[in-house]
């Protein structure tokens, strides 16, 4: 065999280098990347200038689209400041949580969906291109949420300290459990993903639509890995506000499960059928009549106590379950 000639090698080498080129811009073309916010209610701001800074050197093409679901609050401003960084606005009436999460991947062209909730902070420097990264292993990413570390006052305190030690957890340990510490307010999916699993619409009160979501993925063989990108969730609610979306959550939790919705019971269903089994959960109900204004005082303090908050919400679930089979009785 003739050796090549340094022309010929040359000209290997042109068309070596060329492919590679091609190559690159192709899969940066497949990694196109929507970023999806379902807003209500708050000033993006913020938000947008942090993301409109990470967007510069994102090595990919991109869009930004916010959906505002039924807002009295900001919706101009944001849909001025959206204009001004070249991101989409859209407003319509309230539809609930699932329903505008759908609508915006409808409206996506990305191959990648970026949901993030609106009250959302972006801490770290690489926070896109930590997402593009872990694209290539897994096709549901979950990055995390963490809290303030400095105390926001009483008003807050009960939100504040559940979050930090109940949902601002690593990565190690939500992987141990992926689907339970699953949550919709910053992960990534592909397109083809999202496409065969839409957030159920039928849920229309607060709670446990992101459970539901990552038990579908589950039943459909799809694997949810959770890495440590969090946002700062910035959205703390006031203790008031914060035990009514608590009871409306555990309302909705009781009818997922009766339903049949529900595969995989929670620890709360867990303990409460626990406590049916040993006939406790009238004794609860009880206790809960009696103590309800001390529990309600040590929650709504500077310093509440988390497992009292968790037999809060058992005694609310216990509730729940007796109102529903009262009421199936009549």
């Amino acid at each position: 065999m003739e050796k090549l000639s340094i022309l010929e090698k040359k000209a290997c080498i042109s068309k070596v280098i060329t492919y590679l080129v091609f190559a690159i811009f192709a899969q940066i073309d497949v990694l196109k990347l929507s970023v999806l916010i379902p807003v209500y209610n708050w000033n993006l701001q913020i938000l947008f200038a942090e993301l409109n800074e990470q967007l510069a050197g994102l090595d990919s093409e991109w869009e930004v689209l916010c959906l505002d679901d039924g807002s009295v609050k900001y919706s101009g401003d944001n849909k001025s400041l959206a204009r001004d960084f070249g991101f989409e606005y859209h407003c319509r009436e309230n539809r609930g949580r699932s329903v505008t999460r759908n609508e915006l991947a409808e409206w996506a062209s990305g191959d990648w969906f970026l949901f993030l909730d609106c009250d959302s902070g972006v801490v770290r420097d690489d926070f896109l291109k930590k997402y593009m990264e872990s694209s290539s292993s897994s096709e549901v990413v979950y990055g995390g949420t963490i809290y303030q570390s400095d105390f926001p006052g009483r008003e807050y305190a009960l939100h504040w300290k559940y979050g930090k030690k109940r949902e601002a957890l690593k990565a190690n340990v939500r992987n141990k459990v992926p689907f339970r510490t699953f949550k919709t307010n910053n992960f990534l999916v592909s397109r083809a993903v999202f496409s065969r699993f839409k957030l159920d619409e039928s849920i229309k009160t607060y709670g446990y639509e992101d459970l539901m979501w990552a038990e579908a993925l589950k039943k459909g063989g799809v694997s949810i890995l959770h890495i440590d990108n969090p946002v700062l969730h910035r959205g703390l609610n006031r203790t008031e506000v914060f035990l009514d979306n608590t009871s409306e959550a555990v309302e909705n939790l009781w009818k997922l499960n009766a339903s049949g919705k529900l595969n995989s019971p929670t620890p709360l269903l867990d303990y409460h059928s626990k406590l049916r089994k040993f006939g406790l959960n009238g004794l609860l109900r009880s206790m809960f009549a009696v103590f309800r204004p001390v529990i309600h005082a040590n929650l709504r303090s500077s310093n509440p106590w988390l497992p009292l908050f968790a037999l809060y919400k058992l005694m609310l679930l216990s509730q729940v379950a007796k109102k529903s089979q009262t009421d199936k009785s009549e």
